[in-house]
């Protein structure tokens, strides 16, 4: 059955009493952006939202697309009743609506779930990873919520870093229970097989959809949280991050060749652990242990993993990785450069990682006077990829310790979200990720940078598959209008001081994988037109200032 789109979704969410059918929903407020749109959030397969109500918020999931053998109503029905009857406290409340939400003469169905509040995982362990008592406490409460759901059968299915969230008080809530195991279903299969940054390297394979489906996440998030405890500077020595902490897919894949593994080898406080992670890696993962049982010191002996002789250990250990071949892991379904507007503007409504360096940063309040920031990378009167962060996520960030502010400019950045429709003007658009929670930025170094762009999840202007024909043709006329552009310049560097000067301003910081389409131009020309040749034909100047007619095309029709 066909889905309606991010746009009718959203449409309909501005009426929320028209359309939505639960009592409770339908009088609630939907969170929007700065610009008065609602908020979405995407992951997996469909879209999240927060409602609002009188003393109490809702995430209200709707759906984009169906899969084979989903059953979700019957799925999602015996989760619902599992996590209402296990008497665990780490789930909020969910029901799924088989007619949750009209859309002009069709209804559809979606998921109700309790708003949980906290921060994720990834981003509470990053601001505390020099404050050993909370990451104590952090490692015990999750010890303790492996034990429970063993206990009881479940598996969360996609437990990582974004999945988890951890209140004031130290408490955990699990949220996205799309790929949710409970004995119940036990015969309909799975539909996902997780983030790979948590997953046993065999899980994407064989597919499993049993209890045994965390194991491996626990290992490798108590490992960290150990290894953190022991000694915080490995965050920063292993280049970690909130998607991905000290081990990665890459690293699963091939222990021996990982520079990770063989550097917290190292570690005189947390080398035989790791040692032993790497022997879960290489093994079965029928085989992965319990929790309990790995941090008892069963399990697969540890592996010999001898120094790389080849690469020093001082080198971050990402980018080492990537001198020795591994694939970054992103959780979103492509990488786009921030500096590709084509490819920006045609992944709307898609969940998307944007890297990209900040070359200007707009600080100015709303016409409201409320707090935004816009980290912009082009110019600010221009078509760019941009990041809207509007007064709640400004001040999600501070808590969470990231600033963003004019002191952004010249920093290298991951954000990761539902990238927005494009805001446009009379003469220029903007398309970019709104940022809400803290989680969907981060600071990185050019090198990860890099690494990121030149990945196979990474979208150049060359390889940008067009999904309408509009964006065909957008895609045919750029082609086309950077040859001529390079035949206009061709043609400048040619021409006589005398007849034409070409001035080019400096030349901007260049992002590692900037695509040979600009969607405005970094130059400034300026040229005296050289009369006509005696035989009546356009002159050299003529033919530049065709060229450079058509550069300021290019830029407007980058803006319709």
């Amino acid at each position: 059955m066909p889905y309606p789109t991010t746009e009718q979704y959203m449409e309909a969410l501005q009426f929320p009493s028209k359309h939505l059918k639960d009592v409770e929903l339908a009088n609630a407020k939907v969170e929007s952006t700065g610009m008065g749109l609602p908020f979405a959030r995407s992951g997996g397969f469909a879209l999240t939202f927060k409602l609002i109500g009188p003393g109490k918020s809702w995430a209200l999931r709707l759906f984009q697309k169906d899969r084979v053998g989903d059953k979700l109503g019957e799925r999602y029905g015996a989760i619902s009743r599992g996590i209402k009857s296990c008497g665990l406290p780490y789930f909020v409340e969910f029901s799924f609506l088989p007619a949750g939400i009209s859309i002009q003469t069709q209804t559809y169905s979606c998921v109700k779930m309790g708003w949980a509040e906290g921060t994720v995982l990834g981003t509470y362990i990053e601001k505390n990873k020099r404050n050993k008592a909370a990451l104590l406490q952090l490692r015990q409460n999750i010890q303790k919520m492996a034990a429970d759901m063993e206990r009881v059968g479940f598996a969360h299915g996609d437990f990582q870093t974004d999945n988890l969230l951890v209140s004031a008080s130290g408490g955990l809530k699990f949220v996205d229970y799309d790929a949710f195991f409970v004995p119940e279903i036990a015969g309909l299969g799975a539909i996902e097989v997780g983030y790979p940054n948590f997953q046993h390297p065999e899980r994407g394979k064989l597919k499993p959809f049993d209890n045994k489906m965390d194991r491996f996440s626990y290992l490798v998030i108590d490992s960290a949280l150990n290894a953190l405890i022991s000694n915080p500077d490995l965050w920063d020595k292993a280049s970690a991050d909130p998607q991905g902490l000290l081990v990665r897919a890459s690293d699963f894949a091939s222990p021996h060749t990982s520079v990770s593994f063989h550097a917290l080898a190292l570690d005189p406080n947390v080398g035989t652990v790791y040692k032993r992670l790497a022997a879960v890696c290489e093994g079965k993962y029928a085989d992965v242990p319990l929790l309990s049982d790995f941090l008892a010191g069963k399990g697969p002996a540890a592996l010999n993993l001898k120094p790389i002789s080849t690469i020093t250990s001082s080198q971050s250990t990402k980018n080492s990785s990537a001198s020795v071949g591994s694939t970054y892991q992103t959780n979103t379904s492509q990488v786009i450069s921030g500096d590709n507007f084509l490819a920006a503007k045609g992944a709307g409504g898609r969940f998307v990682e944007i890297v990209g360096f900040i070359k200007n940063v707009d600080t100015r309040p709303t016409k409201y006077g409320s707090p935004k920031v816009f980290l912009i990378f082009g110019t600010v009167s221009g078509n760019s990829v941009y990041i809207p962060i509007w007064a709640e996520g400004i001040a999600n960030l501070n808590a969470a310790g990231k600033s963003v502010g004019a002191q952004s400019k010249g920093e290298w950045v991951s954000v990761t979200g539902m990238m927005d429709a494009d805001f446009a003007t009379g003469s220029w658009s903007r398309t970019g990720i709104t940022v809400v929670d803290a989680s969907q930025i981060n600071f990185i170094s050019e090198a990860e940078a890099k690494r990121r762009l030149t990945s196979k999840t990474a979208t150049s202007v060359t390889s940008f598959t067009p999904s309408t024909p509009a964006q065909t043709t957008a895609l045919n006329s750029a082609a086309r209008n950077a040859q001529i552009a390079a035949q206009a310049k061709a043609a400048a560097s040619k021409s006589s001081p005398s007849s034409s000067t070409y001035k080019k301003s400096p030349a901007p910081r260049k992002s590692p994988a900037r695509s040979s389409y600009s969607s405005s131009p970094s130059r400034t020309n300026s040229y005296s037109p050289a009369p006509k040749s005696s035989g009546g034909g356009l002159s050299t100047g003529t033919w530049i200032a065709i060229g450079i007619g058509v550069l300021i095309l290019i830029s407007l029709f980058n803006g319709g």
